[in-house]
């Protein structure tokens, strides 16, 4: 599996996207009914009634039935539907910068678990390397050993380094094993799925020269939601403030009435205008004045602060990033001298020309020095993720 199939494995299957494009499609089921509150209403009734009654010993029996159609129509309220209509907007809009936000996080967590599943990939086959020549130096100090050119005390030492060899790449089997279950969850495939992740190549190296944080971080969904989440409570704001406001609105209803239950003889129409002027509501419009304007101080704060945090994030993100390659370099070139090194040395000591603890060293060094590649490698994709998502950076 390349990085970028299981991009689009994440897009598909992941639960957390699935869920806030699930949330996305309820704001917008609600923006849509929310326009109801500028539209007229329109009902039908039917009813039929039958009483009795019984006067001296007679029985009088009464049918009455009616058919109708009641409509409304509301004119003004103060402003405060146009402000719900307008809230309900800027509530999709959040819900979208939110879902947004979670498709970033979920991509880098994507990338940090494909990452994690190639290190461990790398980690077995080059444990199961040092096993084996670790094995053939164990044929070679016992060699050495019997044929009395080296110490009891090596030939210990070399087992004990191949005991340790043999539990380290059990070891990193298992984290391979964890490896793949973490990428499944991410992807919602089968847990027991064994996955092979193909190596990222080029791997992500920076570019050189320091980005303009400012305008690159100025569409950030987290930005954008909290720009929306603002604009919303401006709306709330204004909602309140209409309750010191009249109210008014039409209402027309049409009938036919019948004393018999299938004669509708008579036909009734009225209207209605009625406006309703608050006088007194105990405060309450005062309270929900104050509440939404300290809501909207509260949200101001945050958006100003989340603006500060981005731009420290992306900035520190990059640098890591760019620490990450440089250091993957110097990996690069120190592996490079450990094996020329280790390919010296090691002749060296088999014709007798160097000491066992110079090779043994040698060799410890180049184990050493191939871990750390591997784990340059890992953290150079990771940090790569990680400036992705300070950036606010999705799969699309």
């Amino acid at each position: 599996m390349s990085l970028t199939q299981a991009q689009a494995m994440l897009v598909e299957g992941n639960d957390r996207i699935r869920a806030a494009r699930a949330a996305v499609e309820a704001a917008e089921a609600e923006y849509r009914g929310a326009f109801s509150v500028n539209l007229p209403k329109l009902s039908a009734n039917l009813s039929h009634a039958r009483t009795s009654t019984e006067q001296s010993s007679v029985l009088t029996l009464k049918e009455n039935s009616t058919l109708g159609l009641t409509g409304s129509l509301p004119i003004f309220a103060g402003g405060a539907n146009q402000a719900s209509l307008r809230k309900k907007k800027f509530e999709l809009e959040k819900s979208r910068a939110q879902s947004q936000i979670i498709e970033s996080q979920a991509l880098y967590d994507l990338r940090e678990a494909y990452a994690r599943t190639l290190f461990a990939q790398e980690a077995i086959h080059l444990s199961s390397d040092v096993v084996r020549r670790r094995e053939e130096n164990v044929l070679l100090i016992r060699q050495k050993y019997e044929a009395g050119r080296e110490s009891k005390a090596a030939l210990l030492e070399v087992e004990s380094m191949l005991s340790v060899s043999i539990w380290e790449r059990e070891k990193d089997g298992h984290a391979l094993r964890l490896a793949q279950r973490r990428l499944n969850k991410i992807l919602a495939r089968p847990m027991a799925d064994k996955v092979r992740a193909e190596p990222i190549s080029p791997l992500p190296k920076p570019e050189s020269g320091l980005l303009n944080f400012e305008t690159s971080l100025a569409g950030h969904p987290i930005l954008r939601s909290n720009e929306y989440a603002v604009s919303a409570g401006r709306e709330s704001l204004a909602g309140a403030r209409s309750g010191f406001l009249p109210m008014m609105d039409l209402e027309s209803s049409l009938s036919k009435v019948g004393s018999t239950k299938w004669g509708l003889q008579d036909n009734n129409w009225q209207w209605a205008l009625g406006i309703k002027f608050p006088f007194f509501s105990g405060g309450r419009t005062v309270a929900d004045i104050r509440s939404a304007t300290a809501e909207i101080r509260k949200l101001d704060a945050e958006k100003s602060n989340a603006k500060g945090d981005l731009w420290i994030e992306a900035e520190d993100s990059f640098f890591s990033w760019e620490e990450t390659a440089a250091w993957l370099d110097v990996a690069e070139a120190a592996l490079k001298a450990s094996e020329s090194r280790a390919w010296l040395v090691g002749n060296q000591y088999a014709t007798g020309q160097a000491a066992y603890f110079e090779w043994r060293n040698v060799e410890d060094q180049l184990v050493n020095v191939q871990k750390q590649l591997l784990a340059a490698r890992r953290d150079l994709i990771i940090a790569h993720a990680r400036f992705e998502k300070a950036m606010g950076r999705g799969v699309r």
